[in-house]
């Protein structure tokens, strides 16, 4: 009886991700394939790996290209740079996927829960999550990580980034907020965390601190595009002179955990998880 788990593809994006992703399978020796477009991954780490390309909106190309290496399972690895209309060359299934999204307001998670929906329909192949596969430490763990404890004065900011985060995911524009002496100074659209953080720069003011608050899209489905924080993202938040960043518990992926956790003890940053509904006192 063949004990091996199903060859995996990982659909590829920028990040720290996809290459954690490509080492576990070599260190289990599992086979693994991955799929990449065009203007969306880094060509030096794809070309160490058995990987294939194609375009955005190709999606009947990358059913037959999963087919043709049997792939089993699927996960999305890394950020997407979403491309305008007019970058997309679709082929069938890519038309019949963007048809569904014509006349409609969508962010991400709208667009990319329609492709997951489109590829299970067409092929037998699962869609995972990162998590399923390394395992759920790669995810926050709730409380402070590290040495450096919030003091009482960011427990309001923490309650109204939570909130205000929350609220923007419902309305899928966004996963971060940037909240400081109880104002939000910026919120997340399509930019991404790090840009967010480098936007607020000029907006900060002086006196107690801000602080990055970054959650889970109440609807989100987190095979897919789940929030990341990683070392760049302790890094920007430093050089914007923020106090700590707040990510959701058991929701939020860490990258680089050690690092990250290292450098803001160092430089008196902290980090803390917390769930969406916990009390903050």
């Amino acid at each position: 009886m063949n004990s091996q788990p199903p060859k995996l593809a990982i659909l590829c994006g920028r990040g720290a991700l996809p290459e954690r992703l490509a080492h576990f399978c070599v260190n289990e020796g599992r086979d693994y394939l991955i799929l990449a477009f065009e203007g969306q991954a880094d060509k030096e780490f794809i070309s160490k790996h058995p990987h294939a390309w194609s375009s955005v909106g190709q999606i009947q190309q990358c059913l037959e290209i999963l087919k043709d290496h049997q792939v089993g399972e699927l996960v999305f690895a890394g950020k997407f740079n979403r491309p305008s209309w007019a970058e997309i060359k679709p082929d069938r299934l890519g038309a019949q996927w963007m048809a569904k999204l014509v006349g409609k307001v969508f962010g991400d998670d709208s667009l990319l829960r329609g492709l997951i929906k489109l590829i299970e329909e067409n092929s037998q192949i699962k869609v995972l999550s990162p998590e399923s596969i390394i395992g759920h430490d790669l995810l926050a763990p709730r409380g402070v990580l590290g040495k450096v404890n919030p003091d009482e004065s960011y427990f309001q900011d923490i309650i109204h980034g939570r909130k205000v985060a929350q609220t923007l995911g419902i309305v899928d524009v966004g996963q971060s907020v940037i909240v400081q002496q109880g104002l939000v100074i910026a919120v997340e659209a399509i930019e991404g965390t790090d840009n967010l953080i480098e936007r607020s720069i000029p907006l900060l003011k002086k006196g107690p601190k801000g602080i990055l608050v970054k959650m889970v899209k109440p609807q989100q489905d987190t095979r897919v595009d789940r929030p990341t924080i990683g070392l760049k993202t302790v890094e920007q938040s430093l050089k914007a002179g923020l106090g700590g960043i707040v990510m959701e518990a058991e929701g939020v992926i860490l990258m680089q955990a050690n690092d990250s956790i290292k450098l803001a003890d160092r430089e008196g940053l902290f980090l803390l998880g917390v769930t969406d509904d916990e009390e903050i006192s």
